[in-house]
């Protein structure tokens, strides 16, 4: 963050302060008249943080220009793993090791399963419909059961292969094809900012597999797209003072409210738009099973669903709101964590080295890496957990909220607890990863965890990850190969915004069948809508905090918030219109369809019971994009942080390569198939979101019971976060925790996975709400980063290391571009497979 942006912050900041102040003076003298009389009987209370303020809480020491999990974590060393904070009125737990985020994820997980309300989700994701970030209760439920059972069950991720494998190659391909044109002018090596190559990468394969589409470099609706989902991530960011002052509801302070509902405009007008052409697709022929996107398959799923089953939303905003989901959360998280790997391999040359030796073994340089192979580079796996342990794409977890009190620690904590934004721009807590706990988010869950991302659909849609991949590699060495006169052997490249692409591009497709060009007006629109929605969801919201100022905007958030959250539903909305005709249009095979369709199906049939409050579009579009937000930036943030790595790391890079090259070869590309070999890879990548969770706090839970901590009595209401990167970073548990150390996980935590069993590395969470995505996000991160490294050669473009400066927000990308050069070093023939 630079200087003037962080003097913009805190002047936002502090203004926003002395409003609360001026505003809630009055207010909080007539609070402290009303104040209740203490209970005679006490609980043991979990301690609380010292330098609280009156209304405000402890939100002023949330507010300067350090990330909040770093803030978090130096009071984790004065206060301990266990305590509370106040945000506003609302009190938070705040869970830094990884024994206590087990009693939270296991013992009291049912207390801690629904999601707090906010602004941001309720303007820009549907109402709460995106099943993320929907409260516990019978809509997540349905959503999750579509999600987990048919959508990214493993046979769907295993069908998915081709897609993955294609956006990486085509990936790839495009930088070849750039270094190629530019190496006479440039040298042999070609400068590229990996964050945008990464961001570009993963969000094609999202984009494939859910809406079918993808976006090529520059294309109209991909740039409309990212753009919106950068907003998005943005605005869930941002600080809007009626989330945490409730009685300044009415009031837009900071203006963040109108923005939301712009930016929820610009994603649902993309959604729709993918859905009506799914729609049109199904109708106008016959879908084979492995042809289906997310939507398709959401589609017929809906098609049979009861409203009942969906309460409170319609069948088109369960679908766009899911297959948002998927998408944001899974490209953000992806490209982030990809950028934090290779800027640690770009920092750790020798263990870039160790991970092109594998490739090399396993692979070899006559083929591209295929996602078979990825079993094998163990060393590449354990690059990826390294860089996921040492920044998570969410360093904080999502926040919980306890629906009842319950015990922690042996502390009492309190039911409104919320376990370290949703209202606006996530369709009134229809999108199922925010939506509360209860019937709707039951339902809804139970969709995109039985149906959308069960194992047999995410095998279904390998081919959408691979053609998405190979489609991005094919870019880069296209415009190499245009470039290398002019710019020598080496290109330079945004890895950060090829990621980003990537992983939109995967998961639009699976999510709606689109897929967008390069700067497509509508994938650039519906990226900005959804980096502003991650922006305003992070932002500070006084009415979330402080409930009393719930009619007053200050900051002006919800007015952004509004604005975001149209600009995102009219994206949305013509995806599933479009999806809509095509379903009209001819039958689908079961594979042919994209996830719009699947809900669109299942909602067909379903009653208006099944998912009380909402119609069944705003199922839809809520649950789409609950999908895309959601797989798109946390992927993309992952490939950023573990490229960054490996670059900080260049024998970690070396090993992997060798990895690759042993067990796939030269002569061929990665395929999926070849994943398991590549255990130095799987290191890598459980290694990037150890170090770097795209989400380094968890998305905050919210007690629903009372229960028990740790020995303490946590009420009904309290907030819980979990500081994941405090836990990936414990010293009980990690030697050398801030170092990158992918061996670790081939050594004394080879057993340790990513599916929140492991309570010491838990990137995506644990428990009812954890990800949905796991499956589908670690065969796009494993096949992007293994085909990345088996065909370029990846430097630096200086001889300093990567700067690993973590961004403020929801998701914890890098704060700078990632510019790598990169030249090929394969065959000209394989730059040109399956793209």
């Amino acid at each position: 963050m630079c200087d003037q942006e962080v003097m913009e912050f805190h002047l936002s900041f502090s203004t926003t302060v002395l409003s609360i102040f001026v505003i809630l003076a009055i207010a909080f003298l007539l609070q402290i008249l009303r104040r209740k009389k203490i209970n005679i009987v006490k609980k043991r209370a979990a301690p609380q943080a010292k330098g609280s303020w009156p209304i405000i809480g402890h939100l002023h020491l949330l507010g300067g220009s350090r990330p909040p999990h770093q803030v978090l974590g130096d009071m984790a060393d004065k206060y301990g793993p266990i305590f509370t904070i106040k945000l506003g009125v609302h009190q938070v737990l705040v869970v830094s090791s990884g024994d206590l985020a087990k009693e939270c994820f296991t013992t009291n997980d049912k207390a801690f399963a629904s999601r707090p309300k906010s602004k941001a989700v309720e303007i820009m994701l549907y109402n709460y419909a995106t099943f993320g970030l929907a409260p516990y209760g019978d809509y997540w439920r349905q959503v999750r059961k579509i999600v987990m059972l048919e959508i990214l069950s493993q046979k769907r991720v295993e069908m998915l292969g081709d897609v993955r494998v294609h956006e990486v190659r085509a990936s790839t391909k495009d930088i070849y094809e750039a270094w190629l044109k530019n190496k006479d002018n440039e040298g042999e090596f070609m400068k590229v900012d990996m964050t945008q190559w990464f961001g570009n990468l993963v969000f094609n394969i999202l984009a494939r597999i859910i809406s079918g589409k993808r976006f090529q470099l520059n294309d109209e609706e991909g740039v409309r797209f990212q753009n919106a989902a950068r907003k998005l991530f943005e605005l869930l960011g941002a600080f809007v003072v009626s989330d945490f002052i409730p009685f300044t509801n009415y009031i837009d302070l900071g203006g963040y409210e109108k923005e939301m509902k712009m930016t929820a405009k610009e994603m649902d007008d993309i959604l729709e738009g993918w859905l009506n052409t799914r729609k049109r697709e199904k109708k106008r022929r016959k879908q084979r099973e492995d042809d289906q996107v997310f939507m398709d398959m959401m589609i017929s799923i809906l098609q049979d669903a009861s409203e009942k089953d969906f309460p409170g939303y319609d069948h088109d905003t369960v679908i766009k709101s899911t297959c948002l989901a998927l998408i944001t959360a899974g490209s953000e998280s992806t490209s982030v964590t990809l950028t934090w790997a290779l800027s640690l391999l770009l920092n750790n040359p020798n263990a870039l080295k160790i991970a092109q030796d594998e490739i090399d073994e396993h692979v070899g340089r006559g083929r591209l890496v295929e996602e078979t192979d990825i079993k094998n580079l163990v060393y590449l796996d354990a690059i990826i957990k390294e860089t996921m342990r040492l920044y998570p794409a969410g360093p904080l977890s999502l926040p919980h909220e306890s629906m009842d009190d319950c015990i922690v620690s042996g502390y009492n904590i309190p039911t409104g607890t919320r376990l370290l934004a949703v209202e606006i721009m996530a369709y009134n807590y229809a999108t199922f990863p925010l939506a509360p706990y209860g019937d709707y988010w039951r339902q809804v869950r139970k969709i995109v965890m039985f149906e959308m991302l069960s194992q047999k659909r995410v095998e279904m849609l390998g081919d959408v990850r691979v053609h998405e991949v190979r489609a991005s590699t094919k870019e880069i060495y296209e415009a190499w190969l245009k470039n290398k006169d002019n710019e020598g052997e080496f290109m330079k490249v945004d890895m950060k915004q090829w990621f980003g692409n990537l992983v939109f591009n995967i998961l639009g497709r699976i999510v709606s069948g689109k897929r967008f060009r390069l700067n497509d007006e509508e994938g650039v629109r519906f990226q900005n809508a959804a980096r502003k929605l991650f922006e305003l969801l992070g932002a500070f919201v006084v009415s979330d905090f402080i409930p009393f100022t719930n009619y007053i905007d200050i900051g002006g958030y919800e007015k952004e918030m509004k604005m975001t959250g149209k600009e995102i539903d009219d994206i949305v909305e013509g995806w599933l219109n479009t999806r809509k005709r095509e379903k009209k249009r001819r039958e689908q095979r079961e594979d042919d369809q994209v996830f719009m369709d699947m809900m669109i199906s299942i909602l067909q049939d379903a009653s208006e019971k099944d998912f009380p409050g909402y119609d069944h579009d705003t199922i839809i579009k809520s649950t789409c994009l609950g999908l895309i937000i959601a797989g798109s930036d946390t992927t993309s943030v992952t490939l950023t942080w573990a490229l960054s790595l490996l670059l900080n790391n260049p024998n970690a890079l070396k090993i992997a390569q060798d990895e690759i090259d042993e067990h796939v070869g030269r002569d061929r590309l990665v395929e999926e198939t070849d994943i398991k070999n590549l255990v130095y890879l799987d290191a890598i990548i459980k290694e990037t979101m150890r170090l770097y969770p795209a989400g380094p706090l968890s998305l905050p839970h919210e007690s629903m019971d009372d229960c028990i901590v740790s020995g303490y009595n946590i009420p009904t209401g309290t907030r819980l976060l979990v500081n994941l990167w405090k836990i990936h970073r414990d010293p009980n548990i990690w030697s050398d925790p801030h170092d990158f150390k992918p061996e670790r996980f081939l050594t004394s935590q080879k057993d340790i996975d990513l599916k929140g069993k492991h309570f010491e590395l838990l990137p995506f969470g644990s428990g009812r709400r954890m990800c949905p995505g796991v499956s589908l996000a670690l065969r796009v991160l494993s096949l992007a980063l293994a085909n990345l490294i088996q065909q370029f050669v990846i430097n630096k473009p200086s001889n300093e290391p990567i700067d690993m400066t973590e961004s403020l927000g929801l998701t914890s990308s890098k704060a700078t571009p990632l510019e790598v050069l990169l030249a090929p070093r394969l065959s000209e023939k394989l730059y040109h497979v399956g793209a």
